[in-house]
């Protein structure tokens, strides 16, 4: 039960911090959002060093750096497709 708890408030504060991060940084979001899963893929390898690290805080982490990834490529893949529907300049 209380690793349920903490994955909750895990994913709450995660969810707080990303909401900040996204309402200020509208324009760069494919950029910010990848640095963003940068950090946590290298702070989930850090933590992976340590002899016994909570299973639910990892298992949560993993959930937030794959959701976090796809999020990222869709906002690539998106960026990609207005680039290519602009007009061209002649």
């Amino acid at each position: 039960m209380k690793t349920i708890a903490r994955a909750i408030i895990v994913f709450a504060l995660y969810g707080v911090i990303f909401y900040r991060i996204a309402t200020n940084h509208r324009d760069n979001r494919t950029i910010v959002w990848g640095c963003v899963t940068l950090i946590m893929v290298f702070g989930m390898g850090m933590m992976l060093q340590f002899p016994n690290p909570p299973y639910g805080l990892m298992a949560s982490i993993g959930l937030l750096v794959f959701i976090l990834g796809i999020y990222t490529l869709a906002l690539a893949v998106r960026d990609v497709i207005r680039w290519a529907r602009r007009p061209k300049r002649s």
